[in-house]
């Protein structure tokens, strides 16, 4: 890219944030990791969105790669993709004309969402049916209570072993690398007693996309190849299993 049209792209985001040089440091940085801390209503999300809309504008994504950008809800996720495709600079507006060209540059989700896209390509190397995962219901780990709404035929020692093992993860007391066996238990649960009634707990999912990784060294070095630039939304609500997806 010519240094007059990268000095006419740095100059209308500049326009976009108001000249501020906090703002603009960290839409330009070329560092490899990047954080952006700041309190609510200071611009955090208007900063990401700008981040990576600037990459796509000055053509940093390699060929046949893509941004993945990870959001805390899927409100969140349907935000930051529209608000990409309305802040790519001019000299790219034909993005606005076709979201096509948008989705070969951008995958715009939540860890959930992340997670059973690719479960649904490659999750019947775990369990067969974790390829109809679009018709799984979707369902809390987080309470006896509503285990017990559920009525899978756990018994109350399981149950309460789901809820502490919901409880370690949220609290991030434990990692799957360092405790492979107790992630290995809460997937035998989820094979015994929630897939055979069309449920698939929320950790679920996560626990399972890693698993695959760990069992299928190659498809996780596709999605490294695939995303080599990850950007995260509301970092300080990661939980263990998000930051583990995260860190491979």
């Amino acid at each position: 890219m010519v240094i007059e049209q990268l000095s006419l792209i740095k100059e209308m985001f500049s326009k976009m944030h108001s000249h501020d040089q906090d703002h603009l440091a960290a839409i330009f940085s070329e560092s490899s990791r990047l954080i952006v801390e700041a309190p609510a209503g200071s611009g955090k999300t208007k900063i990401l969105i700008s981040k990576i809309a600037y990459n796509i504008a000055t053509n940093q994504i390699p060929l046949h790669k893509k941004i993945l950008a990870l959001t805390f809800s899927v409100n969140a996720a349907y935000k930051v993709k529209k608000d990409v495709a309305n802040n790519i600079p001019e000299l790219t507006e034909n993005f606005n004309s076709n979201p096509s060209l948008l989705n070969n540059l951008i995958t715009v989700t939540n860890f959930h969402g992340f997670s059973r896209r690719v479960l649904k390509k490659y999750g019947r190397l775990l369990n067969v049916t974790l390829k109809n995962i679009d018709s799984l219901e979707g369902v809390s780990d987080s309470s006896m209570d509503e285990l017990n709404r559920l009525n899978l035929g756990l018994s109350e020692p399981d149950m309460q072993w789901i809820t502490d093992f919901n409880s370690a993860i949220v609290s991030n007391r434990i990692n799957f690398r360092s405790n492979h066996e107790i992630f290995f238990k809460c997937l035998s649960y989820v094979d015994e007693f929630f897939l055979p009634q069309n449920k698939i707990p929320f950790n679920g999912y996560l626990v399972y996309l890693l698993e695959l990784f760990k069992i299928q060294p190659q498809l996780k070095s596709f999605y490294n190849l695939l995303y080599p630039i990850i950007i995260v939304d509301e970092f300080q609500d990661t939980n263990s299993l998000a930051w583990e997806i995260i860190k491979i």
